[in-house]
């Protein structure tokens, strides 16, 4: 029956031309309060909970300084909804409006996210490789794997599995970290691209554009076929007073075993010009992307244990907190940086690479699953 009368206020108050207040939270002082007195006001706090059937949204009706929500009818997504209350378990967008003495308010849109607490999946987890590119501005070759990279990510579906990073040696882009990536895989001739720290998995050093994107995806199809034994999710806030920022992790592992973890602080788009030996004469050779600037783990390619150690079990969630400060810590410019987590798993006395995710500044990036 309220649904009925809904449907009636609401063609009334259109035939009529009345005009509704506008959403907002309880310390939103954008309504005009003349407006206030005349019309019913509806409040929601917060506007963004959790899915997780516990996180709540607070939902009030007021008319002339008073609470109505009471008398209030209070729909959700059109449909009417009892109480003051609004929780849930499905993630997404909600619209709440209310209908006080024939007038409706605007609609306010709670918004639903997903609570990594409650995710429970350990199986099908979503997989990224790591593609280290080892280049430097003087090594007139390098060129090749640079124009491989951009025709790969343009022109194929699948370049969201890889995650490219390029360590520089000998150029004003060299870092600490890039040095130990070298001595690692103990790198004698540039360009080479590797995946997932492993130097077996070496990317064919073909021709640019189309042929080296050929070899990449050839080299991502063979590493995909490894299914991922853990999943991430990050977050990594914005620079506080003192320039430093801080990545909050949390590792799933669907398998016992031995694990590592660090973080990886990349820069884009810095300026220095580039040899150029095959004279491709591309202009976007010059402008220089994924430069490794620093890791948590400062001396270790492979990175450091947990704080539970390096022996994980199964169907357990681990974290780790990580600080980086870009503007000391960044090739040029901190604006363009952009944290990666790395999780490494040990084959046999040999870690590589097991899953990696990219997170901008400031951002959130949550567990991934292929279904």
């Amino acid at each position: 029956m309220k649904y009925i009368l809904h449907i009636f206020y609401t063609l009334l108050i259109v035939a009529t031309g009345v005009l509704c207040v506008a959403c907002g939270d309880e310390e939103d002082d954008s309504a005009d309060s003349s407006q206030d007195s005349t019309y019913p006001v509806l409040q929601i706090t917060p506007q963004e909970i959790l899915a997780n059937g516990k996180d709540t949204a607070w939902i009030s009706v007021t008319f002339q300084g008073k609470d109505v929500t009471d008398e209030a009818s209070i729909f959700v997504n059109g449909k009417p909804y009892a109480g003051k209350t609004f929780t849930t378990l499905k993630t997404g967008t909600y619209e709440i409006h209310a209908v006080y003495q024939y007038q409706v308010t605007d609609k306010c849109v709670v918004t639903a996210l997903s609570d990594p607490d409650t995710d429970t999946r350990y199986s099908n987890f979503r997989r990224r490789l790591l593609a280290v590119q080892y280049t430097g501005t003087w090594c007139g070759y390098c060129p090749r794997v640079s124009l491989a990279i951009k025709y790969f990510n343009e022109h194929y579906d699948t370049a969201d599995d890889v995650v490219f990073v390029a360590a520089h040696y000998g150029d004003g882009m060299q870092t600490n970290f890039a040095n130990v990536l070298n001595d690692y895989q103990k790198i004698e001739g540039f360009p080479t691209l590797l995946l997932n720290l492993n130097n077996n998995a070496v990317v064919d050093q073909a021709q640019a554009n189309k042929s080296g994107a050929e070899k990449i995806e050839i080299a991502r199809a063979s590493a995909m076929k490894t299914e991922a034994r853990s999943n991430i999710r990050a977050e990594v806030s914005q620079a506080d007073d003192q320039g430093n920022i801080t990545v909050t992790a949390k590792v799933k592992v669907n398998t016992d075993g031995k694990y590592r973890i660090a973080a990886w602080l990349l820069e884009d788009s810095v300026a220095e010009a580039q040899h150029d030996y095959i004279q491709y004469n591309d202009p976007s050779i010059h402008t220089h992307h994924n430069i490794v600037c620093a890791s948590s783990a400062p001396q270790s390619a492979i990175g450091e244990p947990f704080e539970e150690g390096e022996d994980l079990k199964a169907e357990h969630t681990y974290p780790a907190i990580f600080t980086f400060n870009p503007a000391k810590q960044c090739v040029s410019n901190p604006e363009n940086c952009r944290i990666i987590i790395v999780v490494t798993r040990a084959s046999g006395s040999t870690f590589y690479v097991d899953n990696v995710k990219k997170c901008d500044i400031g951002e959130t990036v949550e567990y991934e699953y292929n279904d």
